[in-house]
């Protein structure tokens, strides 16, 4: 898949096609507010500037002037500067593979990425530049059309499930529709599952368009609920989130960032929220520490990463194709998504700008009602692979500690291997492991996030 983040556009003689498809670049990045960089270059300069009716015509039609640039001719600096080396034909692409041939993975021709006749991204005879000239004008369109394509990253579909989540979802689903309104966001589906409070009335009050509130009668677990989820989705990606979470202003905006860079299937940063509960926040605070860690370091060796059940962003048919291959009693789910995805050669990624802010219990009853079903998932499918997942976790706190935490770190040990304790149990005689019990202190109404750094 493309990366875009270092662009180089190469055509003939860089004074038509690759100098106006940089322009275009350029003038849509900085719509998005994106931090790319590009160039231009020939292979064989006929001449030194474009020509002046040209420049009349594309600044006339979309807003770029190509005065004062000087054509330049390919280098090999140029080549291995790139991240993504677009071509306009098969000879500029044949004519960059023999000036660097170990980069052929990174070289693609316009008209596939934008899905285009390669007819239209033809060269014009240069002395018969003109008003009228069809060939001319339909060639810039194509251009604008396929510089449009590369940097819009598609739609999004937000998917929600919840359960009896009255304190909370107001807060996330009007974050969400409210920086839905600046990005393409198709719609906002939540999923109700058997809730028993006033979380579908509270969902129903949010006049918005882009919510559609899917309810099912009887709780049957996570997987069930995005099952449902499946027939209303229309975005080009899916962004899966909690409905307990709380995230910052531009959350929505990373989401994109994300896609656009080409970070997809991703998962993101978890952060606890502070409470009063100090010993609680803190064993929360060192654990999600070596979580995010290793997430990190996963990521930047390509391997198998865990991702966050908070929230995850996949493109639709990874998250369709994969969730229907899922059975609905499974309590791991985000985990063995990633596993299907990674089966298939495909690798989560971890996108550290994508935060999520959590509340996290904040009593002994609780942490252990919610760390013994994260086990007991863990233990429900590809048991021996999802435990080695746990001991390069338990080794990420052993790195994290310090003489500051170091009481938390040993608590969080203690109470999370008597937590894989009772799960190993527990897998052999629970009848229904994927409905499990709220836990109630992570329910509690979620503040604007303020994270307060630890002290060291």
């Amino acid at each position: 898949m493309p990366n875009f983040n270092k662009t180089l556009f190469v055509c003939t003689g860089n004074v038509f096609r690759s100098i106006i498809s940089e322009k275009l670049f350029i003038q849509n990045i900085q719509s998005a507010g994106l931090s790319f960089q590009s160039r231009s270059r020939g292979i064989d300069l006929y001449f030194k500037t474009p020509n002046p009716l040209l420049n009349s015509i594309v600044e006339r039609n979309y807003s770029i002037t190509l005065k004062g640039h000087r054509a330049q001719k390919l280098s090999s600096e140029d080549v291995m500067w790139a991240s993504s080396i677009v071509c306009f034909t098969p000879a500029h692409q044949q004519a960059v593979i023999e000036m660097c041939p170990s980069i052929r993975n990174k070289i693609f021709l316009i008209h596939s990425i934008a899905s285009l006749d390669p007819v239209l991204f033809k060269d014009v005879d240069y002395h018969d530049v003109s008003e009228t000239n069809e060939r001319l004008l339909t060639g810039l369109k194509a251009l604008k059309s396929a510089i449009d394509k590369i940097i819009k990253p598609g739609s999004l579909s937000i998917v929600i499930a919840v359960y009896n989540e009255e304190k909370n979802i107001k807060n996330i689903l009007t974050k969400l529709v409210t920086q839905s309104s600046s990005q393409e966001v198709r719609e906002i589906v939540v999923i109700s599952s058997g809730s028993t409070d006033k979380t579908n009335k509270i969902i129903q009050s949010i006049q918005s368009p882009l919510i559609t509130l899917v309810q099912e009668k009887t709780r049957n677990g996570k997987v069930s609920a995005l099952k449902k989820a499946v027939p209303f989705i229309n975005g080009d990606y899916v962004l899966l989130i909690d409905g307990d979470v709380d995230v910052k202003d531009d959350f929505v905006r990373e989401c994109f960032s994300c896609i656009q860079t080409k970070r997809v299937p991703c998962t993101g940063k978890v952060i606890p929220i502070p409470t009063k509960r100090k010993f609680f926040y803190r064993i929360s605070a060192v654990g999600c520490e070596a979580w995010n860690a290793l997430r990190y370091g996963n990521d930047q060796v390509g391997t198998f990463l865990y991702p966050s059940g908070y929230t995850m962003i996949l493109s639709q048919d990874n998250f369709v194709d994969g969730i229907k291959t899922i059975d609905k009693t499974t309590i791991n789910d985000d985990g063995l998504l990633s596993l299907v995805l990674f089966q298939r050669g495909i690798l989560f990624r971890y996108c550290d700008n994508l935060q999520v802010y959590v509340t996290f219990p904040k009593s002994f009853r609780d942490f252990f009602r919610q760390k013994i079903r994260t086990r007991l998932g863990r233990r429900q499918t590809a048991t021996s692979f999802f435990k080695k997942i746990e001991k390069q976790w338990r080794v990420e706190l052993l790195k994290a500690t310090s003489a500051q935490n170091l009481i938390f770190v040993i608590a969080l040990f203690v109470m999370d291997a008597l937590a894989r304790i009772i799960a190993s149990v527990k897998t052999r005689f629970s009848r229904n492991p994927h409905i499990w019990k709220p836990v109630a202190t992570t329910k509690q109404s979620q503040p604007v996030p303020v994270v307060i750094p630890l002290k060291e």
